[in-house]
């Protein structure tokens, strides 16, 4: 890409907005131009590298295992949480079409906007916006896992009544009654129902309180949002 194009680029971009022409034009003849094919991978999580990446060209899928977390286009960047904290990446990114990108390593930062609040201001908005968008998807997340375990409470509540009918079936065929013996095989199914017992009441354990942690967590995250 010719300069004068990522100059404008980086002109049109929240990080880079306010510098002159001749300060942008530095910044691109000393920080690294990367092309990606569609697929290729950025970095990895738990990568260590320290670098901001400013998209020029092209698209980039930002993932967490098999979650994907977000795609990111021309004039977004992303990689500065790992620069600022210096610690290892916590989501990785690949291409998903052919990408160009600008490569802002640590030593650029510092130099160019370290010590520039404007610079800084637009990364705590970017990462406002992240944050926000992340609730916002966890309190998604969240809505759904309470379904989920709602419906698995009620197939476990229809178990119990298939279970009071084992019960009563096996009281049945013991012999308390005159007019039926007792059979072979009772006891195997006694402890058949016993086990259903005790698996259904140990769920119900389980629900109750996964139900009551999400309960917690919404709440959590609606007071920070």
């Amino acid at each position: 890409m010719e300069k004068s194009r990522k100059i404008q680029l980086l002109k049109e971009t929240d990080l880079l907005s306010f510098f002159d022409e001749s300060t942008l034009s530095k910044l691109v003849e000393h920080c690294r131009e990367i092309s990606l094919s569609p697929k290729e991978v950025l970095f990895n999580e738990d990568d260590l590298e320290n670098a901001v990446y400013l998209i020029l060209e092209g698209e980039l899928e930002v993932f967490k295992g098999p979650k994907q977390i977000a795609i990111l286009g021309p004039g977004q960047y992303l990689g500065e949480m790992s620069l600022i904290e210096s610690k290892a990446r916590s989501a990785s990114a690949r291409a998903q079409q052919t990408t160009l990108l600008i490569e802002i390593n640590e030593e650029h930062f510092h130099s160019y906007l370290a010590s520039e609040p404007k610079a800084l201001l637009a990364i705590m908005r970017t990462l406002s916006g992240r944050i926000r968008n992340d609730l916002e998807t966890m309190m998604k997340d969240l809505r759904q896992l309470s379904i989920f375990t709602h419906d698995i409470h009620n197939f476990l509540s229809t178990l119990g009544l298939a279970e009071l009918t084992i019960e009563d079936s096996i009281e049945m065929f013991e012999g308390t009654d005159s007019k039926h013996k007792k059979r072979e095989g009772l006891e195997d199914m006694a402890h058949c129902q016993h086990v259903v017992e005790t698996v259904r009441t140990n769920l119900m354990e389980l629900l109750d309180s996964s139900l009551n942690h999400v309960k917690k967590n919404q709440n959590n995250l609606f007071y920070r949002s």
